[in-house]
């Protein structure tokens, strides 16, 4: 077998050039590494960008189905506690708000999940990172804002089910009308900030993605809140 010895360098000359060989290829190989990191990057924010899409576009649509049914929040919740403050012990109720699927209530109000999966998955793998920063901080701080509406819708649905209590003809004595009367308004401070919330929410989806129109309609074509609101006849001028 016959072994090829390194031929000897001829002087510094030959060694330099050797030498940046060297460096040259190694330069190489980590720009391509570095390439194939960017392209595998890129890939992953265009499809963050989708997910973002889909998920944020529910959340235009949840946000103006809160701000359509605000004003027939306040009408209903003052005219409980109105009701409620007036002279006498003997309760009649009011015409029930009707949910398709439920049924009757008292006091209906959305119950949908303000998402914030995709956003959360994205700064657990470090995709988030790879958005441009003021787009990402533009993105924080409204997801931010989703889980705030997402923890206030929660607790809205936990409470408001002690008013089904209304829903019958019964004698309240006035401690009791007080205590009933502090819920409510409870429940109309709430509402005007979530109402005010789910605005800035609804203005500040737009600049950051196009939503997707026909996820935004199907919220507001399947509320059963905003058609109670309806039959009632207690929506805001330029409802839907």
């Amino acid at each position: 077998m016959e072994i090829h010895k390194p031929k000897p360098w001829h002087g510094w000359r030959e060694f330099l050039k050797e030498i940046a060989t060297i460096v040259i290829g190694v330069l190489i190989a980590l720009g391509a590494e570095q390439g194939v990191e960017w392209l595998h990057w890129q890939e992953k924010t265009q499809a963050a960008e989708a997910q973002m899409q889909r998920e944020l576009s529910f959340s235009w649509g949840t946000a103006e189905e809160r701000i359509e049914v605000t004003p027939c929040l306040e009408q209903r919740l003052a005219a409980l506690e109105d009701r409620l403050l007036a002279p006498g012990t003997q309760w009649a109720p009011l015409p029930p708000m009707v949910h398709p699927l439920t049924g009757p209530a008292v006091y209906l109000t959305p119950s949908r999940n303000w998402d914030s999966e995709v956003w959360r998955s994205l700064a657990a793998d470090g995709t988030v990172g790879h958005v441009g920063r003021d787009r990402q901080v533009m993105l924080g701080r409204l997801y931010v804002q989703i889980g705030h509406m997402e923890a206030d819708n929660r607790l809205e649905f936990s409470e408001i089910g002690e008013l089904n209590l209304l829903g019958r003809a019964l004698d309240l004595d006035r401690t009791q009308r007080l205590a009933l009367s502090r819920l409510i308004e409870r429940e109309r401070w709430r509402v005007k900030v979530m109402g005010a919330n789910a605005k800035q929410i609804h203005d500040k989806i737009p600049p950051l993605i196009r939503p997707t129109m026909i996820v935004a309609n199907t919220v507001l074509a399947t509320s059963g809140t905003l058609k109670a609101c309806r039959d009632l006849g207690l929506l805001g001028p330029g409802a839907h």
